[in-house]
């Protein structure tokens, strides 16, 4: 029930944000007509309304304060900035945890360590993960196997301080270039 329970939540989330961009949209549209409109709009002695005169102003200078000043290395860190702003609202690793419980983990794992890592169609397919994108599929599993990685160094550096006063260990510790 929970699972149904967060894929409606889930759901009626993407509505909302869905409704929003579409108010947003029509918003903006309306704007350019009205503006559209009162640049249209003059008056019989030939000259624009006061009203029209500042539309205009305020579009120029929206269109000059846009486009002067700003170099294309600015609109590229303005467009990261944004990204990691957004990231921030909503993070992925946040969304992506949620989704997942236990049996679907349990499940990916197992499909993960028999099929292999980067065949990640075969492994949502075979765990029966088909609702999920492989690009949650693939996070997940790259933060696994980061996991499993982790575990066997600790592991490995434990076994050899240890060990360090083996023969076999220190001719391996010397032979190593970081040691």
């Amino acid at each position: 029930r929970e699972g149904r329970s967060k894929k409606k939540e889930k759901e009626r989330i993407r509505a909302e944000k869905k409704q929003r961009k579409l108010e947003e949209k029509e918003r903006r549209k309306r704007e350019r007509e009205e503006a559209k409109e009162a640049k249209d709009k003059v008056q019989p002695n030939g000259s624009a309304s006061k009203k029209q005169g500042e539309i205009d102003k305020t579009i120029t200078k929206e269109k000059k304060s846009s486009r002067e000043g700003r170099s294309k290395k600015m609109k590229k860190a303005e467009r990261r900035r944004a990204i990691r702003k957004a990231e921030r609202e909503d993070p992925i690793l946040e969304r992506i945890k949620q989704a997942w419980e236990v049996p679907q983990r349990n499940r990916a794992t197992a499909a993960a360590l028999r099929f292999g890592f980067g065949r990640f169609c075969k492994i949502r397919n075979e765990a029966n993960l088909t609702s999920l994108p492989i690009q949650d599929l693939e996070v997940f599993v790259r933060t696994y196997v980061y996991q499993l990685a982790l575990q066997a160094a600790v592991s490995v550096l434990a076994r050899v301080q240890d060990h360090a006063d083996d023969k076999i260990m220190q001719g391996m510790i010397l032979d190593c270039p970081n040691a």
